[in-house]
């Protein structure tokens, strides 16, 4: 019988465990680690939610699927029948999910057979609770995966969508005593509150992924279950989350396969968009049908073939949030080059709502990637992630002839140009259904606002 595989992904947790050597307090992932290959420069292809998790389940680019922006504001996955859960469906798999998922209005749209836990439309309704949520959810993994090792029969995909660490955070005015805030950010009260209200989430996510993974190992099927733990992008904070940067960018990738038993960790650079196939190869499904029009390929450390090759570039998109925001990056293990197809210096109702962004704005302090208020940057930047890791100078001006600037604009075009970016012809309009909101609004919630005024016209 094929493998099983357990996916877990958290919201908005970026590169903030202890694993990676947060201030967090992560020890569910710290025992995982120790069992599972941890991939510390491992990029999201989006710094947003619905594009970055679309890309993670189809091995598709944002522009390829359609997945251009959030799917409760309107837009849509045009190739759901590449999504993982509709294509182990297909062969054979029980596919069930839990939690949070962000690429259809619907689940079964997805290609999952059956949905555990709590009202997958709780997080879009005004009492919604989000410590209980993912608590129900786990516990509902916990059970079936107690309940699926006494039942003979077909391998199952159980996907977990955990809300947190996604905003509103939870925690209490006795957790608000953070000793270190997300770099890059001004160390005032309000923000320290808002980071120390931020890691308690984490602490309460990582308990959760607890839950599953110790249920697992008590079920006996850990020797015969392939283990995803991964997240969409950054974390919820300026600078961070819908940026090109690597705040934005550099998410938590742990793949253990079945029956491995020892730590390793890899320095390779990775794509989200690499998962896809990774899977369908590891569990013996990978077709020529499979293979997408693009760069997506196995990972070498997991899946070891003369086939599997380490990649030099990897590729970012942004085309909506909440507003319209037309950039994209090429990053190598060191640089990362990146253009915008705007003349904003900052699209402030895509930096999410919160006591954060409000402190960095009134101290006028770069909101996005790399700009300030009122500066507004060129159209091309070229960032040392080595030496500048918050990607505050652009090098561009100094290197654009240089042979790393070179390469690196080339590899970009042909990106590009290979898999139809409708950036080389034009601007990338939202679908009808969409609602998106003006560049000049200020909130995060500019889109929802809106969208329910025109529900009420």
């Amino acid at each position: 019988m094929r493998p099983n595989l357990l996916v877990i992904l958290p919201h908005d947790l970026g590169k903030c465990t202890s694993v990676h050597g947060a201030p967090a307090h992560t020890p569910s992932l710290d025992s995982f680690s120790q069992t599972a290959t941890t991939f510390t420069n491992a990029l999201a292809v989006a710094p947003t939610c619905s594009p970055s998790r679309a890309a993670l389940f189809t091995g598709l680019y944002p522009h390829q699927s359609g997945m251009i922006g959030l799917a409760h504001l309107g837009f849509r996955l045009h190739r759901t029948d590449r999504h993982l859960a509709e294509r182990l469906r297909t062969s054979g798999y029980r596919t069930i999910l839990s939690g949070i998922q962000h690429e259809a209005p619907n689940h079964e749209d997805l290609g999952y057979t059956n949905y555990i836990g709590h009202d997958p439309d709780k997080p879009f309704q005004s009492d919604f609770d989000p410590v209980q949520f993912d608590r129900a959810n786990s516990a509902a993994c916990a059970s079936f995966l107690s309940s699926s090792s006494d039942t003979a029969g077909s391998p199952w995909f159980l996907s977990l969508g955990l809300f947190l660490p996604h905003r509103p955070f939870v925690g209490s005015d006795s957790s608000k005593h953070a000793a270190a805030i997300p770099a890059g950010l001004p160390p005032t009260e309000a923000v320290r509150e808002d980071a120390a209200l931020f890691y308690a989430s984490v602490q309460e996510m990582d308990m959760n992924i607890g839950t599953v993974l110790s249920a697992l190992d008590a079920s006996g099927q850990g020797e015969t279950t392939m283990v995803v733990i991964v997240t969409d992008h950054g974390i919820d904070f300026p600078r961070y989350k819908n940026t090109l940067s690597d705040g934005g960018l550099a998410v938590t990738l742990m793949i253990r396969m079945p029956g491995q038993r020892e730590a390793c960790e890899s320095a390779s650079l990775v794509s989200l968009v690499d998962v896809y196939p990774t899977i369908l190869t590891a569990l013996g499904l990978q077709s020529a049908e499979d293979v997408p029009a693009n760069d997506a390929r196995c990972i070498p450390e997991v899946w070891r073939s003369r086939e599997a090759h380490s990649r030099t570039h990897a590729f970012s998109e942004i085309n909506y949030h909440v507003a319209y925001q037309p950039e994209r990056c090429v990053t190598t293990s060191r640089y990362r080059l990146c253009r915008r197809y705007h003349a904003n210096s900052a699209i402030l109702p895509n930096i999410g709502d919160s006591p954060s962004k409000d402190a960095v704005y009134r101290e006028n302090q770069p909101i996005g990637l790399g700009m300030g208020r009122e500066d507004v940057q060129a159209a091309t930047a070229l960032y040392d992630r080595w030496y500048d890791p918050l990607q505050n100078h652009n090098l561009f001006p100094l290197h654009a002839l240089s042979a790393v600037a070179s390469d690196m604009e080339n590899a970009l075009d042909n990106w590009m140009d290979t898999t139809k970016d409708p950036l080389c012809t034009g601007d990338v309009a939202a679908p009808d259904s969409a609602t998106v909101a003006p560049v000049d609004l200020y909130s995060s919630h500019s889109a929802d606002i809106i969208k329910q005024q025109e529900l009420h016209t």
